[in-house]
């Protein structure tokens, strides 16, 4: 038979393992498979709930790691300030770059210093540097970057 393994037992999730939020519940009575939900605190000082079980899959703070988006630490307005200037707040209506996380692949809409306006991936700015797809020449937009203004004599 197979011994039940607690999160007493298991030295990572006792570093985390918030003594005050869940005052309680017993580390030494709850299996690392347990569905129960707990709160839990990095060194960083970031507190969240999450079921033993996930803790126990994922291990490591959800915001120092990318899972989870937290305002002034992770978000895109704190981590990628250069690009919440281009973001598009009439278009995206109520949410806002201190809502999302830099590697999301939620497509929002974006409006460059010339006004240009496009809709794609975050994830698409932050990771590939995909500025304005017009000012860099990726996408003709008539008037701006289309051969008959660029070039009227051919």
């Amino acid at each position: 038979m197979k011994e039940k393994k607690y999160i007493s037992d298991i030295p990572e999730l006792m570093k985390e393992w918030d003594y005050e939020a869940n005052a309680d519940l017993d580390p030494t009575k709850l299996t690392v498979g347990s569905g129960q939900k707990a709160w839990w605190r990095c060194p960083k000082g970031h507190k969240w709930l999450s079921t033993i079980r996930d803790q126990q899959r994922y291990k490591h703070c959800p915001y120092c790691h990318g899972r989870k988006v937290l305002t002034g630490f992770s978000d895109l307005a704190t981590t990628h300030p250069e690009l919440a200037k281009e973001w598009n707040y009439k278009k995206n209506k109520s949410l806002l770059p201190s809502q999302v996380k830099a590697g999301s692949n939620q497509k929002v809409w974006w409006i460059c210093s010339k006004g240009h306006e496009w809709f794609t991936k975050i994830s698409n700015r932050v990771f590939n540097s995909r500025g304005c797809p017009y000012c860099h020449h990726h996408t003709v937009l008539t008037g701006f970057n289309d051969l008959a203004t660029t070039n009227p004599e051919l």
